[in-house]
This record gives structure tokens, C-alpha cells and sequence, in this order.
């Protein structure tokens, strides 16, 4: 054990370079922006083809809530209060089921798709554009 102890004491210790620190840093730093472009990217993308899924799925929910009479029956609720109240349960249960639940839930997903990108396109693009180096 000895031995070896001796041995390693007689080896040079390197020496660090003083620029060590500068160039793992700027490494760090360029590979961080490579990231966060192609992420940037992938999540603009995104948020085109969730905006492009929205406004078509918008406009079929929109003709297939005045087709199915949901309007009518959320209009009932302004319109005639008292009589809607009066038989609140029969009321609720046709509203529901005039709704286009798919369509909504295809809004739902989109507005999701939109929020979820825009979260990941701000965070990329701090660090994109607003990096100070």
C-alpha cells in the first residue's frame, strides 16, 4: 500500500487551464441554444397545426350546436328563468344532450395543444433572443 502511495506522490499534479471554466461554459451554452432552436422549432409547428385543428373544429361545433338547438335551449335560460327553473332537471338533461361533446372535446385538445406550445415557445425563445451572454 505503501508502494503505491509513493508512487502516485512523485506524479506531476496537473495543472488546470485558467480559461477551463470560460470554455465548459460556452460549451454549455451553445448546446443549451441548439436545444432550445429545435424545440422552438418543433413547438411553432405545433402551434400552427393546433391553430389550423381549431378554427375548422370551432366552426363545425359552432353549425352543429345551431343545428342540434343548444342555443335555443341556453337562450330559454335569458329568455324564460322562471319556467327553466320550474323544471331545471328536464331542462339540464336536454341541454346536454344537444351539446356536441366530441367537437368540444376536440376544442378542448386543441386549446390545450395551443397553451402547451405557447408555454414551450416562451421558454425557448428567452433563451433564443434574450440570452445575455
Amino acid at each position: 500500500m505503501d508502494s503505491h502511495k509513493n508512487i502516485f506522490s512523485k506524479l506531476p499534479t496537473p495543472q488546470v487551464p485558467r480559461d477551463l471554466f470560460g470554455k465548459i461554459m460556452a460549451k454549455i451554452s451553445v448546446k443549451q441554444r441548439r436545444r432550445a432552436l429545435w424545440e422552438f422549432v418543433v413547438s411553432s409547428a405545433v402551434f400552427l397545426a393546433a391553430l389550423a385543428f381549431f378554427i375548422p373544429v370551432m366552426a363545425a361545433v359552432h353549425d352543429s350546436m345551431t343545428q342540434s338547438g343548444s342555443y335555443q335551449y341556453a337562450g330559454l335560460v335569458f329568455t324564460n328563468f322562471s319556467e327553466v327553473m320550474s323544471s331545471w332537471q328536464d331542462f339540464a338533461a336536454s341541454f346536454f344532450e344537444s351539446l356536441p361533446l366530441l367537437g368540444i372535446a376536440a376544442i378542448l385538445v386543441s386549446v390545450f395543444m395551443l397553451l402547451g406550445s405557447l408555454r414551450y415557445i416562451s421558454r425557448d425563445a428567452k433563451i433564443l433572443f434574450f440570452h445575455h451572454s
